[in-house]
Order: C-alpha cells, then structure tokens, then sequence
C-alpha cells in the first residue's frame, strides 16, 4: 500500500491528466483493432500494438519519475502508429467509393474516421503534456528552514 502512495506523492493534476491521454491511447488500440477486424481488407494491426505499448512505456517511465519522457514516447509513437495506419489504409476507402455512391456508404467508414481522430487527440495531448512539468517539485531545504522547520 505504501508504494501505492509513493506512486501518487507529489503529482500534480497535470499528471493525472496526462495518465488519461495514456488510458485514451490505449482506449484508441482497442478500437482501432476492434474497427480492422470488421473490415475485409487486409490493413495493418501495427498500430493497435503501438498505442497500446506507448501507453505501456508511459506506464513504467512514471514508475520512475519520468513521466514527461513517457509522454514524448506516446506522442512519437501514436504518431507513427497513425502514419501506419494512414499509410496502409488509405488505399480502402477509395477503393470502396469507385463501388458506392456515397462516402458514407463505405463499409467502416465512420470508424476509420472516429480511429485517425482518436489517435490525433492523443497526439496532440501528449505533445503538449510532454512539455509540461507533471511532477511537484520538492520542497527546497531554505524553504523548509524559513518556515521554522529544521534542516
């Protein structure tokens, strides 16, 4: 229980938001792969993995106090998941509108929308929050001493 507190010590709000745009990358493999699934051509599942194992790096670079480096991994990495997954999938829905009329006709179009806007929200939160101090800082000894505490 200790090392449960310890993990929460000294985070700021900002963390916890950050540890959401996590959850969210993982959230967004899951339906990425859950979107794939249904569909009948053959794109690439690599981006499922990478959101999942970006979040995962974020994960253990907390555990460490690292959490600003773990959320430059998850944008890097959700970036070229959703390059992988522009890159391979692009080639199906215009395949599919030489054989419909309308856009919205196409078998999984909305979720391959819902997908790349997925993956762009979690881009965006972990650019910024990569920038961000997540963590408190620790209370400086002078501070400590100014306020009658001892050294």
């Amino acid at each position: 229980m200790q090392l449960f507190k310890d993990f929460f010590k000294n985070r700021t709000i900002k963390f916890y938001i950050a540890m959401g745009a996590a959850v969210l990358s993982i959230i967004t493999g899951i339906v990425y792969g859950a979107a794939v699934a249904v569909l009948d051509e053959g794109i690439s599942v690599a981006p499922t993995v990478m959101c999942i194992v970006a979040a995962l790096i974020f994960a253990v670079c907390a555990l460490f106090r690292l959490s600003r480096i773990g959320m430059a991994a998850v944008g890097i990495i959700d970036l070229f998941a959703l390059f992988i997954f522009l890159v391979t999938g692009y080639e199906y829905p215009i395949e599919q509108a030489m054989v419909v009329s309308n856009a919205w006709q196409i078998k999984g179009m909305i979720s391959i929308i819902v997908c790349a806007a997925m993956m762009l929200v979690c881009i965006i939160l972990a650019n910024v929050f990569a920038w961000l101090r997540l963590d408190k800082e620790p209370e400086a000894a002078t501070d400590v001493a100014m306020k009658g505490g001892t050294v």
